[in-house]
C-alpha cells in the first residue's frame, strides 16, 4: 500500500510510517480511533492484506476539514479487520547505560479484541560536574560545585479491550495502565566560605492503576470520500500517581517528603463532517466536560514542615468550525475553548497557612483563514492561549542539596496568557526536486509568562524559583523547504530568527536575538537507509541574561529492514558534535553576576533491534484506491 503515495514510507530506525519526513500524528480507521491499528501500534499493518481496505488518504498538515499541524493517515475499509495476532519486540541501548526493552501485542477476534503492551526502562548515566563562579557588588567572589549521578528503573503496562457493535458503528474501547518505578541520586557540593555537603536519595512511585472507558458511535451518510459519517463519543479516564522521597544530608540529618497527583476526566464529544451550505462546506465538533485534579505534597525533616494541598475543578466547551468554500480555495477555522476554574487549597509552611483559593474564567479563541492558489496557499491566524503553572512549579519543595544554590517552586503563580498572530504562505512548485516551501511571521505577546528567576539573599545564598514576568514580546520568522535532489534521497531544511523583549520583575528591560538553523535528510538505497538531523539553536539559561549558549546539535543514524524475517536493525550516533566538556552560561542580577559551567553528557552510541510477527486471516480480493489530498 505504501508504495501506492508517493513518499509515504516506513522508516527502518524505528519501524514508522512517515510521509516526507514527518510521523502520523493519527492513524484514522474509518475516520475513528482504533483499537487495534493506530499512530501507537502500527505494526499490524505488515501482516494485514491490502484487499481489506478500500482506500487510503494522506491529510496534510493546516487541512480545513482536521486543522491538522502533522500528517493524517485515513483509511476506509471495505469490510471487517481480520482476525488474528501480531507482536513487535524491541530493544535499544545506548554507551551511556541506559536501556529499554519493550513488548507490544495485539489479538482480533470475533468476541473482543485484547492489546497489551511492556516497558522496561533503566537509567544509569555517567556523574556529571556543574560549577558556578558567583560575584557580587561589593567584590565577593564565591565559587561553587555540584558532582551528581542517578540511577532509576520503571516498569509499565498498557493493556486495551475494543470491541464494534451495530453492524461498525459503535466501538468500545477500555483500557487499563499501570506502573511503578524507583530512582537514586547521589550529590557532593562544596563552596567556598559554606563547606561540602553529601546528599543521598531514595525516589519511589508505588504501583498504581490508571485506565479509562471510551464509547464511541457513527451515524449519517455511509464513508465516501467526500461524505464521512458523524461521530459522537463518551469518555472518562482516571489517572494516579505518587512519589515518595526519603533523602539524607550528610551533617544535617534525613527529610522526607511525598508528592500525588489524581485525576478523574470525564468527557463527550460531538463531529458533524462535511455539512453542506452553499458556497460553503463545514465540519461542526463540539466537546465538554470535567475534570478533578487533586494534589498532596508534603516536606518534613529539616526546618519547618512544608505542605501543599490543591485541588483544581474545571469544567470546559471546546467549539470548533472548520470548512472551504468557493470550491474548497478559501480554507476557515475556527475554535472557541472555553473554560471555567476553581481552585483550592492551602500551602502550609511551619505554622503558618496561606490560601491558595480562587476562579478564573477563560475563553481563548482562534481564527484562520488559508486562501488556495493552484500550487501555493496564503494563510493568516490569531490565537489565544492559556498555560497554567505545573505542579513541579508551584510545589514549594526546597531543594538543599546545594545550600549555595537553592531551588524551590511558588504556590501563587498564574496562568500565562498568550496572543499569537502569524501570516504564512506555501507554495508547491511544479519542479521534481523541491517538494514544498513555506515562510511564515509571526508576533506573540504574553502576560504572566512563567520563568526561573534567580535571586540572592542577605548572607549570599542563591535562591531560584519561579515567578510571573509581567510582559513578554517575539517577533519572528521562519522559512521550511523539502528537496529531493535525486531519486530516494530527501532533505528538509529549516530556519527561524526571532527578536525577543522581556520585562522581569525589577522592571529591568531584557532583548535578544536568536536564530535558529536545522535540517534532515533521509537516503533509502536499495540495502540501508541513512538519515541524520543537525540543530544549531542557541538557548538563554535564563530571562536574566541576553548572552546566547550556542549548542550545536547532530545525529547520524544507519538502519536496515529485512522484510522477509520482519527484523529491523539501527545504530545511531547522537550528540556527534560533543565528546563532552562544559557549556558556559551567564546569569545577571542587580547586585550579582553569575557564570555558570555545565558539564554535557557529549555523544552516545545507540543500538536498536526489533523484531515483528503475526498472521491474520485473509480476506477476499476487491478493489484499492489511493490518493493523496
Amino acid at each position: 500500500m505504501a508504495s501506492r503515495i508517493p513518499e509515504l514510507k516506513m522508516t527502518a530506525k524505528n519501524g514508522r510510517l512517515e510521509y516526507e519526513q514527518q510521523p502520523f500524528k493519527s492513524i484514522l480507521i474509518n475516520n475513528e480511533e482504533n483499537g487495534m491499528i493506530n499512530a501507537a501500534r502500527q505494526y499490524p499493518m505488515e501482516f494485514i492484506k491490502a484487499d481489506c481496505m478500500k482506500t487510503i488518504e494522506i491529510v496534510m498538515p493546516g487541512d480545513s476539514e482536521y486543522n491538522n499541524d502533522q500528517p493524517i493517515m485515513l483509511i476506509t475499509l471495505a469490510r471487517s479487520l481480520p482476525y488474528g495476532f501480531a507482536s513487535n519486540l524491541m530493544l535499544q541501548s545506548d554507551t551511556k547505560n541506559n536501556h529499554a526493552p519493550t513488548a507490544d501485542a495485539v489479538i482480533n477476534t470475533p468476541v473482543i479484541g485484547v492489546g497489551a503492551g511492556y516497558r522496561f526502562q533503566y537509567a544509569g548515566a555517567p556523574a556529571l560536574t556543574n560549577e558556578i563562579l558567583r560575584e557580587t557588588a561589593d567584590g565577593t567572589r564565591t565559587e561553587s560545585y555540584t558532582t551528581s549521578q542517578e540511577w532509576s528503573d520503571s516498569h509499565n503496562i498498557k493493556t486495551n479491550l475494543f470491541k464494534t457493535f451495530a453492524n461498525e458503528t459503535v466501538q468500545i474501547n477500555a483500557s487499563l495502565n499501570a506502573s511503578v518505578s524507583d530512582a537514586r541520586s547521589y550529590k557532593e557540593s562544596g563552596t567556598s566560605g559554606f563547606g561540602e555537603t553529601v546528599t543521598k536519595s531514595h525516589s519511589h512511585s508505588p504501583f498504581r492503576l490508571g485506565g479509562g472507558l471510551r464509547i464511541r458511535g457513527s451515524f449519517g451518510p455511509s464513508i465516501t470520500r467526500i461524505a464521512k459519517k458523524y461521530q459522537w463519543s463518551l469518555a472518562y479516564t482516571y489517572r494516579n500517581t505518587q512519589q515518595d522521597v526519603k533523602t539524607e544530608y550528610l551533617g544535617l540529618g534525613p527529610q522526607a517528603s511525598s508528592n500525588g497527583m489524581e485525576e478523574h476526566r470525564a468527557q463527550a464529544t460531538l463531529e458533524l463532517r462535511n455539512l453542506s451550505f452553499k458556497p460553503f462546506t463545514a465540519s461542526l465538533s463540539a466537546k465538554g466536560g470535567y475534570y478533578n485534579r487533586s494534589y498532596n505534597s508534603l516536606t518534613s525533616g529539616i526546618g519547618d514542615t512544608q505542605g501543599l494541598d490543591y485541588a483544581q475543578q474545571v469544567g470546559f466547551l471546546d467549539i470548533a468550525a472548520l470548512g472551504s468554500a468557493f470550491e474548497r480555495k478559501l480554507g476557515f477555522t475556527f475554535l472557541l475553548n472555553s473554560e471555567y476554574l476553581v481552585n483550592h487549597g492551602s500551602f502550609v509552611n511551619g505554622n503558618s497557612v496561606s490560601p491558595l483559593d480562587y476562579n478564573d474564567f477563560n475563553v481563548n479563541p482562534t481564527l484562520g483563514l488559508t486562501w488556495h492558489f493552484k500550487r501555493s496557499s496564503l494563510g493568516a491566524s490569531w490565537t489565544r492561549m492559556v498555560k497554567r503553572p505545573g505542579i513541579s512549579q508551584l510545589n514549594p519543595y526546597e531543594d538543599r542539596s546545594n545550600p549555595f544554590n537553592i531551588k524551590t517552586g511558588n504556590p501563587a503563580l498564574k496562568g500565562a496568557v498568550t496572543d499569537s498572530y502569524s501570516l504564512s504562505y506555501m507554495l508547491r512548485p511544479s519542479l521534481s526536486w523541491i517538494r514544498d516551501a513555506s515562510l511564515r511571521v509571526s508576533y506573540a505577546n504574553t502576560t504572566n509568562s512563567i520563568t526561573r528567576i534567580t535571586t540572592l539573599s542577605d548572607n549570599g545564598v542563591a535562591i531560584s524559583s519561579y515567578c510571573n514576568l509581567g510582559k513578554q514580546e517575539s517577533l519572528g520568522a521562519n522559512s521550511m523547504i523539502n528537496l529531493t535532489p535525486f531519486k530516494q534521497f530527501m532533505i528538509t531544511l529549516n530556519g527561524t530568527y526571532s527578536w525577543n523583549t522581556v520585562t522581569l520583575p525589577t522592571g529591568q528591560l531584557n532583548s535578544y536575538h536568536s536564530l535558529v538553523a536545522s535540517s534532515g535528510f533521509t537516503w533509502t538505497p536499495e540495502w540501508f537507509e541513512l538519515s541524520g538531523t543537525f540543530h544549531l539553536a542557541p538557548s538563554l539559561a535564563s530571562v536574566q541574561t541576553s548572552k546566547l549558549i550556542l549548542e550545536p546539535y547532530g545525529e547520524i543514524s544507519i538502519a536496515r529492514y529485512f522484510r522477509k524475517p520482519h527484523i529491523g536493525v539501527s545504530f545511531t550516533a547522537s550528540d556527534v558534535f560533543h565528546t563532552g566538556g562544559r557549556k558556559e552560561s551567564i546569569i545577571k542580577g542587580p547586585d550579582f553576576i553569575q557564570y555558570n559551567y555545565n558539564e554535557r553528557l557529549g555523544c552516545s552510541f545507540i543500538f536498536r533491534v526489533y523484531w515483528r510477527f503475526g498472521r491474520f486471516k485473509p480476506t477476499e480480493t476487491v478493489e484499492i484506491k489511493a490518493y493523496d489530498m
